[in-house]
């Protein structure tokens, strides 16, 4: 094992030979991490799913959910300021832990990230079709893919008008879900004919439904967080690489903690909780009953938008990963290689938008409706991303453990926060087992499966493949140094 302080050097970005180095700012990371989660289309496909786990409780879980976030996104911030490696905790792992452990996480980052653009792509195509009244599947899947290309083609071209067209598209959703919210908050706070009369009982444990509200709701605002950290994998790009990608992340949590909590908080008691339950874009439903029919188009349009929005940062974050692996050779080396003008990772770019487009053709010839395929991957996706933070979580303790010696300070920074936020998103991966169908149920065979695809990569790798990614040593911060 090497030991090495942290912040004691100006080192290169670990691909600087092959990304484009100080591509765009803090602000334009700041919009990728945030169009990633995609604020509008989550509230609007969770919200249901939300109150019916925690009742009109949902504002506090998802603020409590919000802490751990927090602490995790603070842990990032450490491990970037460490070195900037677009792989993030993939590379980070490997360094700190062992390349099993790096390999580990990154392969269920990959997954959470593929799952996630899946599921969000899937809404696009019905929204935007709705607005014409057509309802055919196929038609619809055929949209989603366009719209694939469509952010595809963006993605190749680089961080910088991504960024650019992801605060344009977050301006439009705002303003929509804004005016929605203030409208839907006055209806709620003077008595609107549609709306549940707001009692301060809202906040009590019995209406949570007690720990299994506390803990089923716990799960969707993870899946509904999931993503903020989008932006660290676009460190390398980053001007001020190990310094302003962290920054970016702690934001992005802290306003989306407070966005999410009051939109829920203004939202959830708009309509009778049965009838926000059987809708499929609860904002839009939400606009038709207390506005009308403009504010319900607008809010449909922004609900795809914002879906858009998501698989475009998805898709440029996750082809950042790709290439971290690639570069590494624990996947092909081809999407590792850039474009030799515009710096960014192309096949690994195409092959990721792929995947996700054959999910969607597949989902479309399936049985299901697209609500219930999404409603299907939630649960899933927030197992697999609260992993991936814990896990960063215990990498960024590990990493800086003799740091953590050398004070109460440094003990709770560096240790007993990312610790606790990592137990944290353990226990709510372990209590929501249960409501996944139990340990054999349908949706922890299906993760099963997903992460045995990922052990058997791992092991033809090793021993197929001489790669020094298996053979680098471990590094420590030194407590001395």
């Amino acid at each position: 094992m090497s030991v090495r302080e942290p912040f004691s050097d100006d080192r290169v970005p670990d691909h600087a030979d092959r990304l484009r180095r100080d591509a765009f700012g803090l602000a334009g990371n700041i919009g990728i991490a945030l169009g990633s989660t995609g604020p509008t289309a989550s509230i609007a496909l969770t919200l249901g799913a939300l109150v019916a786990a925690a009742s009109f409780a949902s504002p506090l879980v998802v603020l409590a959910c919000g802490l751990p976030m927090l602490a995790i996104a603070v842990a990032f911030q450490q491990l970037n300021r460490w070195r900037a490696n677009c792989g993030a905790t993939y590379a980070w792992g490997a360094r700190a832990i062992s390349p099993y452990y790096g390999f580990a996480v990154g392969w269920i980052m990959l997954v959470a990230y593929l799952v996630g653009l899946v599921s969000i792509v899937l809404v696009i195509g019905p929204y935007v079709l709705s607005l014409a009244g057509v309802e055919d599947r196929l038609a619809q899947a055929a949209v989603g893919v366009a719209a694939i290309v469509l952010v595809t083609a963006i993605a190749v071209l680089g961080v910088r008008p991504a960024a650019w067209l992801q605060w344009a598209l977050l301006v439009v959703e705002y303003v929509g879900i804004g005016v929605l919210a203030v409208t839907s908050l006055w209806t709620v706070l003077h008595g609107g004919a549609h709306s549940v009369p707001f009692s301060w009982s809202w906040f009590s444990w019995q209406t949570m439904n007690g720990s299994t509200g506390f803990v089923s709701g716990l799960l969707v605002a993870v899946f509904m967080y999931a993503a903020w950290d989008s932006g660290i994998m676009l460190n390398e790009e980053t001007r001020n690489a190990r310094r302003n990608p962290g920054t970016s992340v702690v934001a992005s949590v802290i306003g989306l903690a407070l966005l999410y909590t009051f939109l829920v908080f203004a939202l959830q008691g708009a309509v009778p909780t049965k009838d926000l339950e059987a809708n499929g874009n609860a904002l839009a439903y939400i606009a038709q009953v207390i506005s009308g029919t403009a504010l319900a188009r607008y809010m449909v349009l922004a609900v795809a938008l914002s879906a858009i929005g998501s698989a475009l940062a998805g898709i440029v974050a996750t082809a950042r990963l790709v290439l971290a692996m690639g570069a590494d050779g624990v996947l092909p080396a081809a999407v590792a290689r850039t474009h030799p003008s515009l710096r960014t990772p192309v096949l690994g770019t195409i092959a990721v938008a792929a995947v996700v487009a054959i999910g969607v053709v597949l989902d479309a010839l399936g049985s299901t409706t697209v609500q219930e395929s999404f409603t299907a991957v939630v649960s899933v996706d927030g197992v697999l991303f609260a992993l991936y933070y814990a896990m960063t979580g215990v990498a960024t303790a590990v990493y800086h453990r003799g740091l953590a010696a050398r004070g109460l300070r440094e003990a709770a920074l560096f240790a007993a926060l990312p610790l606790a936020g990592s137990a944290f998103l353990l226990y709510v991966v372990w209590a929501s087992v249960p409501g996944l169908g139990g340990w054999t149920g349908r949706d922890m065979l299906t993760l099963y499966a997903l992460l045995a695809v990922g052990a058997a990569i791992l092991l033809a790798t090793r021993l197929r493949t001489p790669s020094e990614y298996f053979t680098r040593p471990t590094e420590a911060f030194r407590a001395d140094a």
